[in-house]
């Protein structure tokens, strides 16, 4: 068998290659690239040499849409308007079908990665030193031909397509309390779990820290509960000892729907981002999680079903977030008891907590939808950005 070329040496094909001098950007391919970037620890040298920060704040406005949405790619602008760096006026696609709830919550992080190498707010405890200024005359020069000059009027831009954003999906919500992928639609539990992440991102930047109060907070909690399906661990298991099939724990997409792994990140995230803890059986979920392995390894979307990648990845961000949820703080319950004679006796009793495995999974951002530790290293990477590009634009700025 002919030994493959090393890939410093491999020459790509000129029938595989693009026809276009670079094919457009898309919002869900460069929200996985950067946390991919993370999970595999790309040293934080290559990201401040490398990672186009402004380039990313230009990509994200070509994507705005007038109306607040985003396109997963860029739209055509029109003769008149040919500033790619304005939101204002352009040709949507036609039909912008995939212009949903799921790209704002793409362009929300995006977002949010930008303003941490630009605008940082803070930064968390990182475990490798921070990068040292540029000393030598030739990295200074480097660093200037590869840096813009960010502006007030960039982040007044940025506020308008933010502010329309914001506003568009608040409209997304339904009579039901959910959230769907566009206005007027029928609510689904992930786009739920898009639209309040991208809110409580986008609301971060600005001086309203109660975005909640932008939402109808308790539709939206009434949904995300009425989606786990009836079961508890007195059910789980029959006279022979075997979990029965069926018995609930799990998560629905819609009322009516049956069960779906997936759906216990898209709803147990959406409750923490929401209320910061779990308000549903963690303890059924998980057994009902764990009941959806595939002997052959992996999560399938229910119980003896095949397993896939998007199942198995998102059962263990759902098993995580359980496995991780902070102990109750109240450890004792009010329980009524009746007499002989009808009169009610209130009794305080300890709380039961939840009987959750160890499974020895990291814990899980919820936002992000990445490992807290990953992260935590995203963040210093993004500070090491700020520290070598843009400390110094910021304070002549202001």
């Amino acid at each position: 068998m002919k030994t493959p070329p090393h890939s410093s040496d491999y020459v790509q094909p000129e029938s595989l290659r693009s026809t276009t001098p670079a094919d457009p950007g898309h919002l869900p391919s460069t929200y996985t690239a950067l946390l991919v970037l993370g999970i595999l620890r790309a040293p934080s040298q290559e990201w401040v040499d490398k990672l186009d920060v402004d380039g990313l704040e230009r990509f994200l406005c070509t994507c705005a849409d007038v109306n607040g949405s985003f396109s997963p790619i860029p739209l055509a602008r029109t003769a008149s308007n040919s500033d790619s760096s304005s939101p204002a006026s352009h040709t949507p696609l036609s039909p912008p079908f995939q212009s949903d709830a799921r790209m704002s919550y793409c362009a929300a992080i995006i977002h949010d990665f930008t303003t941490f190498a630009k605008y940082p707010r803070s930064r968390e405890p990182t475990s490798y030193a921070p990068l040292k200024p540029p000393t030598r005359p030739d990295e200074q020069r480097n660093m200037a031909r590869t840096t813009s000059v960010s502006t007030l009027e960039d982040r007044r831009l940025d506020a308008r397509w933010q502010k329309r954003t914001r506003e568009w999906l608040s409209n997304c919500q339904t009579w039901e309390g959910g959230f769907a992928q566009h206005p007027g639609l029928e609510a689904q539990c992930g786009t739920t779990y898009c639209a309040i992440t991208s809110l409580a991102l986008l609301y971060g930047y600005t001086a309203e820290d109660n975005w909640r109060s932008r939402v109808d907070l308790d539709g939206a909690t009434r949904y995300l509960v009425s989606r786990q399906l009836e079961g508890n661990t007195k059910d789980a298991y029959n006279n022979t000892g075997e979990v029965d099939a069926g018995v609930g724990g799990g998560f629905q997409g819609r009322p009516g729907k049956d069960e779906d792994v997936c759906y216990s990140f898209w709803c147990g995230a959406a409750m923490r981002v929401l209320h910061g803890k779990a308000l549903f059986d963690m303890e059924a979920n998980t057994r009902a999680l764990l009941d959806s392995q595939s002997p052959m390894g992996g999560f399938g979307k229910a119980q003896g079903d095949y397993p896939d990648p998007y199942h198995s990845y998102l059962a263990l961000a759902a098993l995580s977030m359980n496995e991780h949820e902070p102990k109750s703080v109240n450890t004792t319950i009010t329980e009524s008891t009746e007499t002989n004679t009808g009169a009610s006796i209130a009794t305080e009793v300890a709380a039961e907590q939840p009987r959750l495995p160890s499974l020895g999974l990291k814990a899980l951002d919820p936002q992000w939808n990445v490992a807290m530790d990953t992260r935590a290293y995203i963040r210093g990477c993004l500070g090491d950005i700020f520290t070598r590009r843009y400390a110094n634009q910021n304070v002549s700025a202001t």
